[in-house]
């Protein structure tokens, strides 16, 4: 999964704790005293970790393309809510392209600790803050995975939506939504003027 990232650390924490029950020169010659709290705590946390979850961090592995591509194109979550305004007016009225802009939608949502929040230098908590996003998602949809294996398989037809919207376009629905979030509206009657 690391890999899938860019995460350079490969999380001392797991290292550790791998090398006192894999490796055979140090196995059962290791002393308590070589483990470190920090290294329980990642076990804990380990332990806690269940099979469906462990299946949905594995996707993220199988769709590095698609991870890499909205890394890559879209750098936060709101620039990735103007993608999917967008891919909605792109679809238009066709149920199977609304139904892949959802999918996608779902898939980033419950993936964006990871796709957003995680950098080449984030730690095991930072990691971890990722999943609890992602873990928390497959408790509503335990379809997800599937769902970003689907918009993998779909990133073909992703780019191309990317590539037709130019930049004005994506402007005035960051400023459409900025209104949306912050603005005020007001509404009155025009005066009719006597000429």
């Amino acid at each position: 999964v690391c890999s899938a990232l860019h995460i350079e650390s490969r999380f001392p924490e797991i290292e550790n704790i791998l090398k006192c029950c894999t490796d055979n020169e140090t196995f059962g010659s290791e002393t308590l005293e070589s483990i470190e709290t920090s290294d329980m705590q990642a076990g804990e946390l380990l332990s806690g970790i269940a099979e469906q979850e462990m299946k949905a961090l594995a996707t993220m592995e199988k769709c590095k393309s698609f991870i890499y591509w909205i890394k890559e194109t879209m750098k936060t979550m709101r620039e990735f809510k103007v993608f999917v305004d967008l891919s909605t007016i792109s679809a238009g009225e066709s149920d199977m392209e609304v139904d892949r802009v959802l999918q996608v939608q779902a898939a980033v949502s419950a993936y964006s600790g990871f796709i957003f929040d995680i950098n080449q230098d984030s730690d095991l908590r930072e990691f971890f803050n990722a999943a609890k996003i992602l873990f928390q998602a497959l408790k509503t949809d335990p379809k997800i995975p599937q769902k970003l294996l689907d918009s993998n398989r779909h990133l073909d037809w992703l780019r191309i939506i990317k590539e037709q919207h130019g930049s004005i376009e994506i402007s005035s629905i960051q400023r459409v939504n900025a209104i949306n979030a912050t603005g005020v509206y007001s509404l009155n009657l025009a005066k009719e003027t006597m000429s």
